[in-house]
């Protein structure tokens, strides 16, 4: 063969796949540049795209507007919506095979399909035309594509019709992440079981224990405000469970098993915020401004998508923009022609795990002073590649018992292999207000409606943040939170063999809810932090470790009123760019003094050793807590504090970050004993330090930790010019499946990140092998000013596209890591 046949050859063998791939694109991603005539739509819709790739859909009716929605999630999400789909009903072994399996037992257990199920049988009659519009948009893009996306090719998969249920069960799995509480209980009773109730109070604390850099949703004057504060402090006396007489609980501890980050938990997302917003009287427009970013676990495609949505026919004309999510009608967070929201998770006592005591033959549960037989269903988890797996999900009257679990349960939830566990979670009621919520929110065109909107019973606590044309802004706690005998119960887990402690009572009342309107300082702030302080009149809230974002945020709110200087949506923008570690402000001086004052004392003659910590305590000293990509303080300071604490607490120390960075709070105080010798939990120490019994344990550990970083720094990057942060800590956008593929250069991103977990430019450290990447964060960032309905600002963390030859898979990706917002709604002001 000449070497021109030779050439040919080569270069069919590498063009034609290309070729391929490229035309199966075209014909998969091209159905919206058609004209159709598509059976379920009333009138006319058209929609258009900006240069982002936002469509923006105008209609004559609401179900049009919904069908168009729905087409174009699915033209841009239908794999990603088809892998939502699958993770929720517990069934991504069907795809992935065995590597899955564990995943889809947590989630037939978890129940949030058949949850989803029994929601959409209550659904109010136009709630549900609308979601069928919005299920007949999602399939007519299938039925009028001309081949599925690449991705149904290569596993060989089909596309079962979409329906009111799958959208249902999207909702669902976002109901749990954002009900917090009962994960906050099993790692605070850990740490009981393992170090002490004292030691667990202060690591996880409550009002009325230590903490420093308090802020509440509303100060004790805004209680007075609304009409909730009480000359009485609330007082906690929480207790951990005790075991009958007789009987032996499941061991608590956590299992030994390797914390490995599984290929796929970038598909469940872990929920939590940030949240502001100032009254017109502090901003140059006149009007109120509103901030939100929503910190989830990061991947691509992201998992919110932009819309810019009007409907305007005879009888009425409404308008809606903002974040929605794919395979789900309607806006999540953004606005409408009156109102604009934002959200966090409730933070509050939403939720309860019970420990419970079963027999041997795990099909009774001990309840009352009897063993009571337990609800058992055989579910069948087909696995691609291999046999059948039959599993048996186990439900007491508390809810859904998890036993035996897998490693990916415990690393979500906390819920050790060797731990029984009932989870009792609002999601599981019949009825919830969810959907009509995002439904009828498009309409809302006063301030009494909005109120009697955020009224309905939702299936989850929730913080929405508001601010109205007409110049109100306000801070609501809404949906479901059980009611209490007593708020300390909601510290610990439960007794789940005590009748006493079951959901006896229903729900709260809405107007018993943390809620503050147009307060007097002009300004309100939500950030995971607790509600009020003690001197609430019904305890709501109090039980939540303090969580330090909001105090940054208020605390340049603040420093801006004072100057006498209004804001723009610029100003308010630049504060989700803020990377000042305040916990760090306030620690690294103590951690130095530690090092100065032992370094002597503990490594007599070992001049190498002397010279880091003199060298750390230095960097320390200097470093203005600011932990920018640069720097070299935030480099030091962080991989430091993600090893000390692994060490001191590894039986809590795990990548669900929201249950251990409230430690700062604990080590405040001990940093400064132990610089003096004062050590009060020597035991803690020694055990980390793998048992060696020294006077100086607690001191000993900070060091030799201090150690290790310099040593993985030096290693990792070589000479100290090079550590900085920024080269080490990532943002990690994972894709299902390809980034564990040889094609993940195609699919995967990742770029370079400052911040951490207690920054407002949130990033969490999260520690495996030698990386501390991060995979939480902003999904989305907006800013919207209420001067006009076009003043609306967004970015997405990656693109409106799961296609990734689309040049809107990953357009945000830059954007919104330098937080460069960019106008969503036609007729912006730039």
């Amino acid at each position: 063969m000449n070497k021109r046949k030779t050439c040919g050859w080569l270069l069919g063998i590498v063009i034609f796949p290309i070729l391929s791939i490229g035309i199966y694109h075209y014909l998969a991603r091209n159905v919206g540049d058609r004209s159709l005539i598509l059976e379920g739509i009333e009138g006319g819709v058209t929609v258009r795209f900006s240069k982002e790739g936002v469509p923006i859909i105008r209609a004559n009716s609401k179900k049009d507007m919904f069908f168009a929605q729905g087409f174009l999630h699915a033209q841009d999400r239908l794999w990603d919506m088809h892998i939502g789909r699958k993770l929720v009903s517990g069934r991504l072994s069907e795809l992935f095979g065995e590597a899955t399996v564990g995943v889809d037992k947590t989630f037939r257990t978890f129940g949030l399909q058949k949850a989803a199920d029994e929601n959409i049988k209550h659904l109010k009659p136009e709630t549900k035309q609308m979601l069928e519009a919005y299920v007949a948009g999602v399939n007519a893009y299938v039925d009028n594509s001309y081949v599925l996306p690449l991705e149904f090719l290569m596993f060989w998969e089909k596309f079962d019709k979409w329906t009111l249920e799958d959208s249902a069960a999207g909702l669902k799995i976002m109901e749990l992440y954002l009900s917090m509480n009962f994960g906050l209980q099993i790692s605070r009773t850990r740490t009981a079981y393992d170090n002490g109730q004292d030691i667990a109070e202060r690591i996880y604390p409550f009002e009325g224990i230590s903490e420093f850099l308090k802020t509440y949703w509303m100060n004790d004057e805004e209680l007075k405000f609304i009409g909730k504060y009480s000359d009485k402090e609330f007082k906690l006396n929480p207790k951990l469970p005790n075991v009958p007489k007789g009987l032996k609980g499941k061991d608590i501890s956590k299992s030994k098993e390797e914390k490995v980050m599984r290929d796929f938990s970038h598909l469940i997302p872990q929920g939590n915020s940030n949240s502001w917003v100032i009254s017109g009287k502090h901003t140059k427009s006149g009007k109120p401004i509103l901030s939100n970013d929503p910190h989830l676990t990061i991947k691509i495609p992201s998992n919110w998508y932009l819309v810019d949505m009007e409907m305007e026919n005879n009888e009425k004309k409404f308008k809606l923009s903002g974040i929605s999510k794919p395979g789900c009608p309607g806006v999540l967070m953004g606005k409408n022609q009156y109102a604009s929201w934002g959200g966090t998770a409730g933070v509050s006592e939403d939720s309860d795990a019970y420990e419970m005591i079963l027999d041997k033959e795990k099909d009774h549960y001990y309840y009352d002073g009897q063993w009571v037989k337990l609800q058992i269903t055989e579910e069948i988890i087909k696995v691609k590649g291999g046999k059948d797996i039959r599993y048996k999900v186990r439900k007491s009257h508390h809810g859904p018992v998890f036993t035996d679990m897998p490693i990916e349960c415990e690393w979500l939830y906390g819920i050790g292999k060797d731990q029984t566990v009932a989870l009792s979670v609002p999601l599981y009621q019949k009825q919830d207000g969810m959907l009509d919520l995002l439904i009828d929110v498009a309409e809302v065109n006063t301030f009494e409606e909005m109120k009697e909107l955020l009224a309905k019973p939702i299936n989850v606590n929730f913080a929405l943040v508001l601010a109205t044309v007409d110049n109100h802004i306000g801070l609501v706690s809404m949906g479901r939170v059980p009611v209490r005998n007593d708020m300390s119960e909601a510290i610990f887990m439960r007794e789940g063999w005590n009748p006493k402690h079951d959901w006896s009572q229903g729900f709260m009342k809405f107007e018993e809810h943390s809620q503050i309107y147009d307060p007097p300082k002009g300004y309100l702030v939500a950030c995971n932090n607790r509600h009020a302080s003690k001197h609430s009149s019904n305890g709501f809230g109090l039980t939540i470790p303090m969580m330090v974002r909001a105090t940054r945020a208020t605390q340049l709110i603040e420093e801006k009123i004072q100057k006498g200087e209004k804001f723009n949506w610029e100003d308010v923008a630049k504060l989700q760019a803020d990377t000042l570690d305040i916990h760090a402000q306030e620690l690294k001086g103590d951690i130095a003094a530690v090092m100065k004052e032992w370094k002597g004392k503990l490594y007599q003659g070992k001049q190498k050793e002397q010279g880091i910590f003199t060298k750390a305590a230095e960097i320390l000293e200097k470093w203005d807590a600011n932990t920018t990509e640069d720097s070299l303080g935030a480099a030091v300071y962080n991989v430091w504090d993600t090893l000390f604490k692994n060490k001191m607490f590894p039986e809590i120390y795990h990548d669900h970050f929201l249950f251990f960075y409230s430690m700062d709070h604990y080590f405040k105080d001990e940093f400064k004993n132990w610089a003096k010798n004062e050590q009060t939990n020597k035991k803690i120490c020694q055990k980390a330090l793998n048992g060696k019994s020294n006077d100086h344990s607690c001191p000993k550990l900070l060091m030799e930790t201090m150690l290790e970083t310099f040593d993985y720094l030096e290693k990792s990057l070589g000479n100290m010019e090079n550590w900085k942060w920024g080269k080490i800590h990532f943002f990690n956008y994972k894709h299902a499946p390809f980034s564990n593929t040889p094609l993940k250069f195609l699919f995967h991103r990742k770029l370079p990140a400052g911040g951490n977990a207690k920054t407002l430019y949130m990033s969490a450290v999260h520690h495996q092998g030698e990386n501390f990447y991060c995979e939480h964060s902003a999904g989305h960032r907006f800013v919207t000013d209420m001067n006009s309905f076009e003043e609306a600002y967004f970015t997405i963390d990656t693109g409106e596209s799961d296609d990734a030859f689309s040049k809107h898979y990953d357009d945000y990706l830059k954007l919104h890591h330098d937080v460069k917002l960019i106008p969503i709604t036609e007729n912006s002001k730039s």
